[in-house]
């Protein structure tokens, strides 16, 4: 899984691609494992030892990623909406990283995919 880039744009000093991958690979396997808890979720990933600038911007490309998938997400959409929300109420630095993804996807709005349209809704 290569997450949409919703907030990261290639610049010098980015994750390397592998890396980048491995922190997608273990942000999805933290929502597998601790689904059932949002809260304990939400702690989960921001306990992840990662120390980049980039992580909380390729944790929530992940979640978005995910809350988008087609043709459904893993879980349903109200899940990753509250899991990204108790994201931000742990670690403040979060909302402006979701607050900036919601309005990267309102401008692309009119080349997503109906589906898409539908779990955003």
């Amino acid at each position: 899984l290569m997450s949409a880039r919703l907030l990261t744009e290639p610049h010098e000093g980015e994750m390397p691609q592998a890396d980048r991958w491995v922190v997608e690979d273990y942000v999805l396997l933290v929502v597998e494992m601790f689904a059932q808890d949002v809260q304990e979720c939400s702690k989960q990933i921001l306990r992840i030892p990662v120390l980049h600038p980039d992580f909380e911007a390729i944790a929530v490309e992940t979640l978005f990623s995910q809350l988008l998938r087609l043709p459904a997400p893993s879980f349903l959409p109200l899940f990753y909406c509250r899991l990204l929300e108790a994201c931000a109420e742990k670690q403040t630095s979060m909302v402006k990283l979701i607050d900036e993804a919601f309005q990267s996807l309102f401008r692309r709005l009119p080349d997503m995919d109906d589906q898409c349209l539908d779990q955003l809704a």
